[in-house]
């Protein structure tokens, strides 16, 4: 708002007393005008100039920026980490090496972003002997 007030006391600045002059021919009037009208265009050049300048700044840090991505290693458009292979669980009879396989999945699966649908059928990948059997048969 304060940015508008300052343009308008500006213009007011170049415009002077047009609205109170009363005694102005009109060729002074139409001259006044002209005489504003150019020092807008003036200003308008002003500010495409300093566009195109800001411009060509813009672009030399964009292709800056690709390049560094296009070198980063391991890629910003992979969109899941890698992340190691989990250990098979099978012959296994503690309650403790349960919990410890399905806590590793879990984290596996937050950290792989994997959804809700695809844990099932990969977490039964990596089951094997005895408890490959007992899903098989549960099936």
């Amino acid at each position: 708002m304060e940015t508008i007030r300052e343009r308008l006391l500006h213009l007011e600045g170049w415009m002077g007393d047009i609205l109170n002059d009363e005694d102005r021919s009109i060729q002074d009037r139409l001259d006044l005008a002209m005489e504003i009208a150019d020092k807008a265009a003036g200003q308008y050049v002003e500010l495409t100039v300093e566009i195109s300048k800001k411009l060509q700044v813009v672009d030399g840090e964009l292709v800056v920026f690709k390049q560094a991505v296009a070198t980063a290693s391991g890629g910003v458009g992979s969109s899941k980490p890698k992340v190691p292979k989990l250990k098979a669980f099978g012959d296994a009879r503690s309650s403790k090496e349960l919990e410890n396989f399905l806590w590793d999945m879990e984290h596996y699966f937050s950290v792989a972003k994997v959804g809700l649908a695809e844990q099932v059928n990969i977490t039964v990948m990596y089951l094997s002997s005895d408890a490959k059997k007992f899903i098989r048969g549960v099936g």
